[in-house]
């Protein structure tokens, strides 16, 4: 597969900016290799070097997050993980604090099968990239992992904690949930 020619570059680079008018250079490089199998980073860099001296094209520093704390502030960032605190939340409120009567109790249900059944996997999916699978497959492989983790839970609990209640099976679900959500926002942060 031969190099492109600088003009053909230059004008993929162009073209890929005015789409996206913000984007990083290792964005950049990702969508032109789709494109280009045979750009290098190096090709890419020097292209990007010579379009800024011309003016063409402008770079700033991308400003990475001064601490964990401020980049979980960031809702943009972060919107996946505080929907699945805020699932993890209802379920519980519903759980504990709602009404037991007849149309309140579906609500408990849908709830809960919606917290049992995403949750545990989704928090388990946050620790992978999330260029590896798309949107749907990561929600359906959540579905998945969610099944296999509620299962190794309970018989967890069934075997060190005295049994299976739904005071022990919420508190495992949540405790699982929020510990494998911060790593997930951990390694993002620290990828960023």
């Amino acid at each position: 597969m031969s190099a492109p020619t600088s003009d053909v570059l230059r004008a993929q680079i162009t073209k890929a900016i005015e789409a996206k008018r913000e984007i990083t250079v290792n964005d950049l490089f990702r969508v032109l290799k789709n494109e280009v199998p045979a750009l290098s980073e190096e090709m890419l860099v020097r292209q990007i070097e010579n379009l800024q001296s011309q003016g063409v094209v402008s770079l700033e520093d991308v400003a990475t997050e001064s601490s964990f704390v401020v980049f979980l502030s960031k809702w943009e960032l972060n919107a996946d993980f505080y929907l699945l605190l805020g699932l993890m939340l209802a379920a519980g409120f519903c759980l504990y604090l709602g009404p037991s009567q007849y149309p309140y109790v579906v609500g408990e249900w849908v709830l809960g099968l919606v917290f049992v059944f995403l949750a545990p996997g989704y928090a388990t999916m946050t620790n992978f990239p999330s260029r590896i699978f798309p949107p749907l497959e990561t929600v359906l492989i959540s579905v998945g992992l969610s099944v296999v983790i509620a299962m190794f839970l309970g018989v967890m609990l069934s075997v060190f904690a005295g049994g299976i209640s739904l005071n022990s099976s919420m508190l495992a679900l949540s405790g699982y949930t929020l510990v494998f959500g911060f790593v997930g926002r951990w390694r993002k942060y620290r990828s960023s």
